[in-house]
């Protein structure tokens, strides 16, 4: 069951803390935090922002600089609960959406902290809490997020502001597939049906030959031919990083007792690690239970010439 989609005005982003300072608070109690220490919560809740970016002018920062400070710290207090609040903490994308209320937990000696050890000044409760999943409970670790999103987390050094990706944030939390990646993945489908039907035309030695290339391709080069030599045995291949042995059978076509007849065969050869059985025709739907075994029929091929690269020299051999 799919859950219900998230909407939000708006999109910001919060660095919680110099340094992720705050974020393990932040986390644990269900707040957003900030800093901004100097900047007066009475100025801010009557709305008066000329008088806070006349602090961080009065401060030695710079017209635009001053501004963007004021900015931040307007969004903090000024953006309603239904904007929805992103950061990165431990390699994860986290989110929440927070209630408008503003509370001060400012120190009373805060001026006399040193900056390392100064906690927040003031936070917002997480309308529920932080999240670091999507709606239907699949984790959003960064390193399966577009750079277009995750770029804010190693490029932005203030504290609040906008994401200029906000609707595939959206997405992505809905747990939505990118429309352009959605019509680049169906015509890849149809490509491989494509492909499935052109493999199906191979003479059988450039069939073999394809299956070899794949494998070399995959980083499993081939050892050895045996072919008529041993019966179970089309070619050995090896693992390059680990060394260890696996063959390959191909058949032109095969149906259940074939591969059945093959399982035995495997099981009763210790010497190898894993069997590939590659049918260039199955005449039903061929299974494998065994763990190291795996059964090849014309939709893995040809995902597999494609993946590999090999669509255009199949395409010429059949032409």
């Amino acid at each position: 069951m799919t859950a219900d989609k998230i909407k939000a005005s708006a999109v910001r982003f919060i660095k919680l803390g110099g340094g992720g300072g705050y974020e393990k608070q932040a986390l644990e109690e269900g707040r957003l935090y900030l800093g901004y220490h100097e900047a007066s919560d009475e100025a801010c809740r009557e709305g008066d922002w000329d008088a806070i970016q006349q602090y961080f002018l009065d401060a030695g920062h710079k017209a635009f600089v001053s501004s963007n400070h004021m900015r931040q710290v307007r969004d903090f207090y000024e953006q309603p609960e239904s904007c929805l609040w992103i950061t990165f903490i431990d390699g994860d994308l986290w989110w929440c959406y927070a209630d408008t209320a503003v509370t001060m937990c400012l120190d009373p000696d805060w001026q006399t902290i040193a900056p390392e050890r100064l906690g927040p000044s003031r936070y917002r409760t997480c309308i529920g809490s932080w999240q670091n999943t999507n709606i239907n409970g699949r984790a959003l670790h960064m390193r399966s997020l577009p750079g277009y999103v995750t770029k804010t987390a190693s490029g932005f050094r203030g504290t609040i502001c906008n994401i200029d990706s906000a609707d595939a944030v959206l997405r992505i939390i809905n747990d939505e597939m990118d429309p352009k990646v959605k019509d680049a993945l169906g015509c890849r489908e149809a490509l491989v049906q494509s492909l499935e039907q052109v493999i199906d035309r191979l003479y059988w030695k450039d069939f073999e030959t394809l299956i070899d290339l794949i494998f070399q391709r995959s980083g499993w080069p081939r050892i050895s031919r045996v072919g008529g030599s041993q019966k179970m045995i089309e070619f050995e291949l090896e693992n390059p990083v680990t060394g260890e042995r696996s063959f390959a059978q191909v058949k032109s076509q095969a149906n259940q007792k074939t591969l059945s007849d093959y399982e035995a065969g495997f099981e009763a050869n210790s010497g190898y690690k894993q069997m590939f059985f590659v049918c260039h025709t199955a005449k039903c739907d061929l299974r494998s239970d065994h763990p190291d075994i795996f059964v090849w029929t014309g939709p893995k091929v040809a995902d597999m010439t494609l993946r590999t690269g090999l669509a255009d020299w199949v395409l010429e051999k059949v032409q």
